[in-house]
């Protein structure tokens, strides 16, 4: 009896064993070619397998930070699929690669094991952008890493942006900042001429938990100048993208960032979201929501700023002080149309893009005049809105620079033109 007892507690355990591993997959190695460079990855480690005469762009160690697959992973063959698409998307996004390729190659033997081929390009690394009586020219992929630096000049914006991600192959980043908003005034950060011939800089620490999974921190001082010492903050940042596999090249994001001011002792936070849903390739539906609080009333350029925040703006004829908030609520949908596109591989790729918007905040106003703070309807909520159409012109991977020209109204009828140097949410 104790042995039948024995063999069925053993028939069992090999019943349930199997159900938790029935379907489940590894991927043994992956081998990686990029333009004429040729590597192998297996658990004990990665190897160059072509003759090693071909000139390599990009270090190897700099192609492993895009990936969320490597070799030891075990999960179903579904699984393995959606990293695969979710790393050959983050690497076609990047502008690093012109293009990427993952295949999942059967077995010849072992029937629970997967070779996966990575098959890249490099891309152009220079970068081209502009905005309002500004330009910037930059380049990624310094030293074959994950480095960039980008620098600006123009009428109204001057300075330098670097990044150095993903150091020497590990989670870690670091960069910083510094820009001259002169000598001309800059929407994005002067409505007055008193508020012109400002700087701002700033350095960052962050890390990634995952490819798409980002935390840091980042120091500002920002609107210093000849005759005013400025605002410094400490601003703890968390962002997190998701690829999803239905529509054409469709996606979501989250961004939550909060602000303590130490010297005038406030602080906010604010959380952003965004989803794009490509219904076909050429249509896009997009939205995006937005939501800023503190419980001070918040001085000077410590406030939310509505006017002119790339991609979280009112679109329309009010002003800069109609647009600073110390507490806000934002939604805005655009609908897109891309009705041209001319391509000469590998360098040359630009489309033009046609859509329609709607934008609007709700607030409990309050601003600062000439160092008096001023409520207009306290305790009620204002409404500001915008409803228009724009133009983009998008020179994409791999030039990367996009140009968005914007006309929207409000309910008064008040309109506003806009121009900045971005894509959209």
């Amino acid at each position: 009896m104790k042995k039948l007892c024995g063999f069925l507690f053993c028939v069992c355990c090999a019943c349930g064993l199997f159900c938790q591993t029935a379907g489940k997959i590894e991927v043994s190695k992956i081998r990686i070619y990029c333009d004429e460079a040729a590597y192998l990855w297996t658990s004990d480690g990665i190897e160059r397998i072509d003759e090693g005469s071909a000139e390599v762009v990009l270090k190897v160690e700099t192609i492993l930070t895009f990936l969320s697959i490597k070799p030891g992973f075990y999960g179903t063959e579904k699984e393995i699929l959606k990293h695969c698409y979710d790393s050959e998307r983050r690497m076609t996004d990047s502008g690093y690669f012109y293009e990427s390729t993952i295949m999942v190659v059967p077995p010849k033997k072992n029937l629970t094991e997967r070779t996966l081929v990575l098959t890249l390009s490099s891309g152009y690394l220079m970068r081209y952008s502009g905005g309002n009586a500004w330009g910037m020219y930059g380049a990624v992929g310094l030293g074959g890493e994950r480095q960039s630096l980008y620098g600006y000049a123009g009428y109204n914006k001057n300075g330098f942006r670097y990044m150095y991600s993903h150091f020497a192959g590990s989670p870690l980043s670091f960069g910083g900042s510094l820009f001259y908003y002169g000598p001309g005034e800059y929407s994005g950060k002067c409505d007055t001429e008193k508020k012109a011939n400002r700087f701002s800089g700033s350095v960052i620490l962050q890390g990634a938990l995952t490819p798409d999974l980002t935390i840091g921190i980042e120091p500002v001082v920002d609107g210093f100048g000849f005759s005013f010492s400025g605002y410094f903050s400490l601003q703890p940042f968390f962002t997190k993208k998701k690829y999803i596999s239905f529509g054409s090249e469709s996606e979501l994001g989250i961004d939550v960032r909060g602000f303590w001011y130490p010297v005038v002792e406030v602080v906010k936070a604010e959380t952003s979201g965004y989803f794009r849903f490509g219904i076909t390739p050429k249509v896009t539906v997009a939205v995006k929501g937005s939501l800023g609080v503190s419980p001070f009333d918040l001085p000077g350029p410590t406030t939310f700023d509505l006017y002119y925040t790339e991609d979280r703006t009112i679109r329309s004829g009010y002003s800069f002080n109609d647009l600073s908030f110390s507490n806000f609520a934002f939604a805005s949908a655009e609908l897109r149309y891309d009705f041209f596109e001319y391509r000469i591989p590998p360098m040359f790729d630009v489309g033009m893009q046609v859509f329609a918007f709607t934008d609007i905040a709700r607030s409990p106003h309050s601003l600062m005049e000439m160092g008096d703070l001023v409520h207009l309807g306290k305790g009620s909520l204002e409404v500001f809105d915008a409803y228009g159409i724009g133009l983009r012109i998008l020179f994409n991977n791999p030039v990367f620079a996009y140009f968005t020209l914007s006309y929207g109204i409000n309910h008064h009828g008040d309109g506003r033109f806009l121009f900045c140097g971005t894509a959209g949410y």
